[in-house]
């Protein structure tokens, strides 16, 4: 069989195919792995799942609205998996979390304007990844303070905003940022990255962003269309996708390549379920 014949083959096998939950979540959560853990009882380790997918896991985890529980093949069963719920258990159970440790720094300064949702997210994967970020906003509660009190206390969010000090990201709290501003810091940073829910790209005047990148007609500025409506995963994803712009962009990397499935996609996975019983779902207690 030659190489191109082998490619083929390759290319349907559907083995390796994530599951329609994993593939569905803008974040891409492996929920088969969580709720495998869960079920025996592992919920340090079934936390460990999140913490590894998830930017700011402790809010992630109880913000999370569960959409991929429509796209669970139990839905068609007599009701998806509560993995919302599941993920909120965990977030309040676990006992122990996977130590963070940021990648050595690389010498690089990001500038990431507004701190809501996708603006924090970049800014977490950036200092993840060693990039010094500073995050000029008017507040830096100014994306969490809408968040449900009942669900997400201020110590969880002090806690989970502490761990940004650990990878070279810092606040600038000097008021709204200016359109002006921000442009003009993409002389002086090596890359920018916008919140949306700050300037999306209309609102800053640029007609040209790649959807798929962020990567605006600016060199080195990313930024996105209005993401008004959007799910709480969403806009974090929102972010963890300018981020990853950023990176290939600053290191001569193909921004596209390898990206097809960044954003939910449909799996090619395959389950017969016709013999699964159906059982409704037990409640979620109040």
């Amino acid at each position: 069989m030659d190489q191109k014949n082998l490619r083929d083959w390759e290319a349907r096998c559907t083995q390796e195919e994530p599951p329609k939950c994993k593939a569905r979540c803008p974040l891409h959560v492996d929920g088969r792995e969580f709720c495998r853990l869960l079920a025996a009882g592992q919920i340090d380790k079934a936390w460990a799942v999140l913490c590894k997918t998830m930017p700011f896991p402790a809010i992630t985890a109880r913000i999370c609205d569960g959409d991929c529980q429509n796209d669970c093949l139990r839905s068609q069963k007599g009701g998806g998996i509560e993995l919302a719920a599941m993920e909120r258990f965990v977030a309040e159970n676990a006992k122990r979390s996977p130590m963070l440790r940021a990648l050595p720094p690389k010498g690089k300064n990001i500038a990431v304007f507004g701190a809501f949702l996708p603006g924090l997210a970049a800014a977490w994967d950036l200092g993840k990844k060693g990039f010094t970020v500073i995050l000029f906003c008017e507040d830096k509660l100014q994306g969490l303070e809408s968040l449900p009190a009942e669900r997400v206390s201020n110590e969880v969010i002090d806690k989970e905003l502490a761990q940004l000090g650990k990878m070279n990201v810092s606040f600038a709290e000097h008021g709204k940022p200016d359109p002006q501003t921000i442009m003009a810091a993409c002389e002086s940073f090596d890359a920018v990255f916008v919140d949306p829910l700050a300037y999306n790209s209309t609102q800053l005047g640029i007609i040209e962003v790649d959807p798929g990148t962020l990567q605006t007609s600016i060199d080195f500025l990313f930024a996105a269309p209005d993401a008004s409506g959007k799910s709480s995963i969403e806009l974090l994803a929102i972010g963890r996708k300018g981020a990853l712009s950023i990176e290939r962009k600053l290191q001569k990397a193909s921004l596209t390549a390898g990206r097809d499935r960044e954003d939910p996609f449909e799996t090619r996975l395959f389950t017969n379920i016709s013999k699964v019983e159906a059982v409704p779902p037990v409640n979620v207690p109040a």
